[in-house]
Parts: structure tokens; C-alpha cells; sequence
């Protein structure tokens, strides 16, 4: 990118940046060529200064300038060269050398929409890019899958991909020093559907003590609906990416990245739900969350916006909310540990006899709430084995594994819905900050909130 800083009667061209692949022994080295249009014009270089951190030299008869870093080298140096050209204009020009190892780490891709139609999945962590010291970087995007490649010494990376559904996808990223951040763009070769997005990056904070594993609740705000509690099981890794795997107050499955920022926020995002579930519904989740701990509430939290609107002709209908329905609704995390509270339930290997526990169901299409008491009488099978009506059966998971129906905390079962003499399933969470588990029920038409306390 070209900016000028003219003398009193230069012209205005561009600041130039350049980055180097600067070794740890001491030199790094990069040249380009400093002439505007290659010379065509006439003009020639007249004076150039050194800078700071390094040495700059002109070669090729004032046509290549050679710049060698020094051995105290530490991220950004500057020089300026003055440009003359046939009409005896000065132009001074400013050039950036920046280390690569400024951008060194692991980078959050997120993707926001251009005005116009949106086809892909956007506006949360849609992947990551892990860039080393020498202008490399490996990684996957969300359509694109594995992608790797190299920032060239003008900072920019340039390809176009062929993606499934896609005639063409050209990727266009480019290093930004000034904070440190890569930006750029996707563009689509659709005919008749083009689309252009905006990519930005943030570098991921290693997690550090806050690494680990988490249970979290979707919880709905007032007289809202869907009625249902959402909940996830989470996974915070030592390198600040996060996984969520649960089902959202509708009854519907979902799973999502994200990545930690420095301020300890990171974004929510779920755009669109499997079509066999759901037809031509769109259905999304976003906003941010904050990882810090409320006591007694909860380890990380935030305000998401939830929202499933029908477009066109639905090829399965919604068995639940056909109409759409936006609302906000609670996230709340809370961390798992190996015993206190409730989670206490989840020490299984032998039969155990941890006490009566209170469940109540709520909303989804309920006269009016129930509650029942369950004695917790665990067999090996974590099946609670002592019941009342109208609680038919009823599982709390204790292995330690991270997939969606058999997670660490994760409890469900089947009860009777008075009146209508219907089976109803429930599943949920425990959570440990509250001492409470709590999650959701599916009715005909309609979902509701389960809750379990000691």
C-alpha cells in the first residue's frame, strides 16, 4: 500500500510496508522495487535514509533497495527514499519493515456480510489461522475446510479456491501492523448469486487457569418463546479455542467454535440448523460472552440473540415455533469440577444413594407446573433406578466424554404429561455454580423448562 509524506512541492503517493522473515541470530533481509510504475516515468531515486534498526542500501542503478535488519531488529523499523521524476518532482516515501513474528500465533477468522444476499456461514469465529515467523500460516475455514499458504513481502496472500456448491471463492488477506490484525475479503464467481464478505482477525488468548471443561444454559428472559432452557457442554482448550456441543431451547442440536479475545469476551455464533430437521428455516445465534466469574451465578456469561425465520416454502414443517420467533435469551457457564454440589451425583462405579433431589417442569404446554422428588439410586449405567410418577425414567451421565449424548453432567429421561397421556423427553445439564441442573422439554407444539434442585 502506497502513502507519501511530499516535501513542499512534491506530489502524493503511498506509504509502502514490507516484512521481513527476521531470524533470532540477527538478519533478516528484504528488497523491492521502490519506483513507481517500474521507472517508466522517468524518475529516478536521489537519496535514501537508513533506519533505525537496520541498514538500507541501493542497488541496480537506483532501481532495487536492499534493506538488512540489524541484530537488535524488534518488530517495525521506517526509513524514507526520495523519488525525482522527469518533471523534477520530489516525492518522499516512507516504508515499513515489519517482523513476521509480529503475527505470530493463532488468529480467530471472523466473516461479516456485505450488503446483500448471505450464503455462508458468518459473524462468529468461522476458523482459525496459525501464522509463524516466517510469513506462513496454516489452517480451516468453515467452507474451505484446510487452507495454508504465505504472506508475501507486501503482506498479502491471494488464491482462489473451489469450494463444494461454488463455482469460485477468491480469498484476499493482507497483514495489518498497525493492530496487529489480518484483514481482506472472500468474493464469490456466482452468476447468479455473487456475494462478498469481509474477513478479520483477532489473535487467541491462551486460556491459561481457565482452561477446561464447562457446562452452560440458554436460559429465556420473561414470558418468552420458546419456554425451553438451551445447554451445552463446553470445552475451553489450553490455547484460548473453545467447542460447544448442546440443543437449544427448541429441542433442535447445535455445535459451534469459538476463541478466547484478550479482554476475555469471545463470540457466539450459530447460523442455520441440519435442513432435515428443520426445512427452509433460518436459524441463527449470536452475540458475545465474557469468561469471568459472577459468584455463585456463573463463570462466563452474555446477552444472545436467538432467532428462527421462515424463507419460502418449509420442506419439513416445524413441529414447534412454525411461525419464527426472535428473542434474547441468558447464556451462563459454569465450570465443572470433580466434586461439590450436585456434581457430586456424577461419582459413579458403585451404586450410590446421594439423597432426594426436586424436579420441575414448566411451560410446554403444561395446565400448570409439576414437580415431583426423585431419590438419586444410580445403577452402573448412571440410570437413576428410583423414580416417581410421573418421571418414567431418568440418566445422569458420568463419563468423561465430550460428545453430544454422552457429555460429563449431561442428565435426561422421559416423564408423563398429565392429561394428554403423551411421553414427554427431557434433557439438560448440571450446573455446578448453582448447585442446580437445569434444561428442556418438548410438547406438541410448544417447549419447556426442566429444573432440578437438591
Amino acid at each position: 500500500m502506497w502513502n507519501l509524506q511530499p516535501s513542499a512541492h512534491a506530489a502524493s503517493a503511498p506509504n509502502k510496508r514490507l516484512f521481513i522473515p527476521f531470524a533470532a541470530t540477527g538478519k533478516g533481509v528484504v528488497e523491492f522495487q521502490p519506483l513507481p510504475n517500474g521507472g517508466a516515468n522517468g524518475s529516478t531515486i536521489t537519496s535514501v535514509s537508513q533506519g533505525n534498526q537496520g541498514g538500507v542500501q541501493l542497488l541496480g542503478n537506483g532501481t532495487q533497495i536492499h534493506y538488512i535488519a540489524g541484530p537488535l531488529f524488534s518488530e517495525v523499523d521506517s526509513f524514507t527514499y526520495i523519488v525525482t521524476d522527469s518533471n523534477h518532482v520530489d516525492t518522499v516515501l516512507l516504508v515499513d519493515v515489519v517482523d513476521y513474528n509480529l503475527f505470530r500465533g493463532n488468529h480467530a477468522i471472523e466473516v461479516a456480510p456485505n450488503p446483500g444476499v448471505e450464503l455462508i456461514p458468518s459473524g462468529g469465529a468461522d476458523g482459525v489461522l496459525t501464522v509463524d515467523g516466517k510469513g506462513n500460516f496454516t489452517g480451516r475455514q468453515s467452507l474451505l475446510g484446510s487452507i495454508s499458504g504465505h504472506f508475501d513481502k507486501l503482506g498479502n496472500f491471494v488464491k482462489v479456491y473451489s469450494p463444494p456448491y461454488y463455482p469460485s471463492l477468491h480469498m484476499d488477506l493482507s497483514l495489518n501492523d498497525t493492530s496487529p490484525v489480518i484483514e481482506g475479503s472472500f468474493l464469490s464467481g456466482h452468476t447468479f448469486t455473487p456475494y462478498a464478505y469481509t474477513v478479520s482477525t483477532y489473535l487467541i488468548a491462551p486460556a491459561g487457569e481457565n482452561a477446561g471443561r464447562y457446562t452452560a444454559l440458554f436460559q429465556p428472559t420473561g414470558n418468552a418463546e420458546p419456554g425451553g432452557t438451551g445447554w451445552a457442554a463446553v470445552k475451553i482448550n489450553a490455547n484460548g479455542q473453545l467447542t460447544f456441543v448442546g440443543r437449544l431451547g427448541d429441542g433442535l442440536a447445535f455445535s459451534f467454535p469459538s476463541a478466547l479475545r484478550g479482554d476475555g469476551t469471545f463470540p457466539v455464533y450459530v447460523n442455520g440448523y441440519p435442513a432435515a430437521q428443520v426445512g427452509n428455516y433460518e436459524h441463527r445465534l449470536q452475540g458475545n460472552a465474557t469468561l469471568r466469574d459472577n459468584p455463585d451465578i456463573s463463570d462466563f456469561d452474555g446477552a444472545i440473540t436467538w432467532s428462527s425465520m421462515a424463507y419460502g416454502a418449509p420442506r419439513v414443517p416445524a413441529t414447534t415455533y412454525p411461525q419464527g420467533f426472535s428473542i434474547t435469551v441468558n447464556l451462563i457457564g459454569s465450570r465443572l469440577s470433580s466434586s461439590g454440589g450436585l456434581i457430586t451425583t456424577l461419582d459413579f462405579g458403585v451404586d450410590l444413594v446421594m439423597g432426594d433431589i426436586d424436579v420441575e417442569f414448566v411451560d410446554g404446554g403444561l395446565t400448570q407446573p409439576i414437580h415431583t422428588r426423585v431419590e438419586l439410586v444410580f445403577s452402573n449405567s448412571n440410570r437413576v433406578i428410583s423414580v416417581d410418577a410421573p418421571i418414567k425414567d431418568m440418566t445422569i451421565q458420568g463419563k468423561d466424554s465430550f460428545l453430544a449424548g454422552n457429555v460429563r453432567g449431561l442428565f435426561s429421561g422421559h416423564f408423563l404429561h398429565p392429561g394428554v397421556n403423551a411421553i414427554r423427553s427431557f434433557s439438560g445439564v448440571v450446573f455446578q455454580k448453582q448447585d442446580r441442573a437445569a434444561g428442556f422439554f418438548r410438547g406438541d407444539t410448544t417447549t419447556g423448562t426442566v429444573i432440578l434442585n437438591p
